[in-house]
């Protein structure tokens, strides 16, 4: 006799003769379940702690991601690089060519755009902790400015 039964994307097949006891087939199914079930649970909850990009931090605080908003005028390439704040998370445009969002990543005031050029941000502070400047890195360029 063949028992099948299928839990998510998984089908398990357990075969059981006539001489093995209809019980031993609901222990066997109760423990895979109880397996399964935990095994997704904390893959769930480890989903869930980890951010989009393992290389990615959170930064929780609204305050300080509003700290990098603002005009930075720039050195060269463009005229001008402007960082918004909307939806919890920060954006960039370097002129009128786009806005993209900018993750942050390890490095403390260093964020990445999700631009094709992959864009290396790292906002400048003063002696005070204020963002006074940036600077991009795009393909194996750097320019910087001013924040106005």
């Amino acid at each position: 006799m063949l028992f099948s039964f299928v839990l998510q994307d998984f089908k398990i097949i357990i075969n059981f003769t006539h001489s093995q006891k209809p019980n031993l087939l609901f222990k066997m199914k109760k423990t895979i379940f109880i397996a399964l079930f935990s095994f997704l649970s904390l893959a769930s909850m480890a989903k869930g702690s980890v951010s989009q990009d393992s290389k990615h931090i959170n930064t929780d605080s609204t305050a300080i991601l509003k700290e990098y908003s603002g005009s930075y005028k720039m050195s060269e390439f463009f005229a001008k690089y402007v960082v918004v704040f909307k939806d919890g998370a920060l954006y960039a445009e370097a002129d009128s060519y786009g806005e993209n969002k900018i993750l942050p990543q390890k490095t403390p005031d260093v964020f990445q755009s999700t631009s094709s050029y992959g864009t290396i941000i790292t906002f400048i502070r003063d002696e005070k902790k204020k963002v006074i400047g940036i600077k991009l890195k795009l393909m194996d360029q750097e320019v910087s400015g001013e924040k106005e």
